[in-house]
């Protein structure tokens, strides 16, 4: 019994559809930063920017809920694991960029407590780095979901969640009605910390607790035809596109993190990769894996090379600084990728 266990757990951890989707993600946080497409069609940029992109972290968050959900079995040390595995790659990235900084003397005007002081707030709170906030939004929804699994109250946080969620793509995508209902919203959206605090508990929370309940309902979704789901997704891309491009013409906006069709859109795209796992393309999805964490932890720092050793490069336009990104990290990529190969088989 334990061996079978163990084998479904390994098939439920190498979904490579779900491998894939992530190194898509990770490209699409890339696109974030450097917004490509602006350069050919601003209609392009915009769609890739501020609609398609606004998939990426979701899809993260919902991916470790739904995980955690699965391997759930009452034991208090899944919570220590699931939080190790993430805090190896949070550690690791967080030093990288802590020395980086160092080097090019942005601590120079601290003193050793108020340098002690800043990077105890940025690990803690909101990431060594501006792209590495995922990584203790990660590691608290994770801890919410546990206290949810253990009291078994998953049921009334996720429904509680939505509330958040909606109160979100409100002061997101729709802000400009937000504030009109709340004033004292526009004095908050100014408070540095505001912006952490609500997309841990608009956005971490409630796509953690998405995975978590797809994962307690999958008998009922699973009885839906594969070629349904498929049809589901591109609907709600078009919904979302609609919803997010009416708010973007009007004005409605303070940014598009997060919109009301993001939610069912991102669960129709999990449950789909859910329904093809693509159990024969296990080297491309161990590929995709590996690349996704490379692409996302280092892309800032490509970035910033470009940035100060071919300047020039940004006048050639965004998107070919994309590529150029995108290109090194796979090569970079790659390269890793085959010399572990290369161990494992030895």
């Amino acid at each position: 019994m334990v061996k079978v266990e163990n084998d479904e757990q390994k098939k439920i951890k190498r979904n490579n559809s779900i491998d894939m989707i992530k190194l898509v993600c990770a490209c699409l946080v890339v696109s974030i930063h450097i917004k490509p497409l602006f350069d050919l069609s601003e209609s392009a940029g915009i769609f890739l920017t501020e609609i398609l992109s606004r998939i990426a972290v979701p899809f993260f968050f919902a991916v470790s809920g739904y995980f955690f959900a699965s391997k759930w079995k009452g034991e208090k040390r899944y919570l220590g694991k699931a939080v190790c595995g993430l805090m190896r790659y949070y550690a690791v990235f967080s030093v990288f960029y802590i020395l980086w900084d160092a080097l090019k003397g942005s601590y120079a005007d601290f003193s050793a407590a108020e340098l002690a002081k800043l990077l105890i707030q940025r690990i803690l709170f909101y990431g060594a780095y501006y792209h590495l906030w995922y990584f203790p939004s990660a590691i608290a929804s994770l801890c919410v979901l546990y206290i949810c699994e253990k009291r078994k109250i998953w049921k009334y946080v996720a429904a509680v969640s939505l509330l958040f969620f909606a109160g979100g793509a409100l002061t997101y995508t729709w802000n400009v009605a937000a504030v009109s209902l709340l004033p004292v919203l526009e004095t908050l959206e100014e408070n540095f910390y505001f912006d952490y605090l609500r997309r841990f508990l608009c956005d971490a929370i409630p796509f953690t607790m998405m995975g978590a309940v797809i994962w307690h309902t999958q008998i009922q979704w699973q009885t839906v035809k594969r070629s349904r789901s498929l049809l589901c997704c591109p609907w709600w891309l078009v919904v979302n596109t609609a919803e997010t491009g009416l708010a973007l013409f009007i004005g409605a906006d303070r940014g598009t993190t997060l919109s009301f069709s993001l939610m069912p859109l991102v669960c129709t795209i999990l449950m789909l990769a859910l329904q093809r796992p693509a159990c024969k393309w296990e080297r491309v999805g161990s590929f995709c894996r590996e690349t996704s964490i490379v692409v996302y932890g280092m892309h800032p720092l490509l970035l910033e090379i470009i940035w100060k050793l071919m300047p020039a490069a940004w006048n050639v336009g965004e998107t070919a600084v994309f590529s150029l990104v995108l290109t090194v990290c796979l090569v970079l990529s790659f390269c890793l990728w085959h010399v572990e190969q290369r161990r494992c088989e030895n």
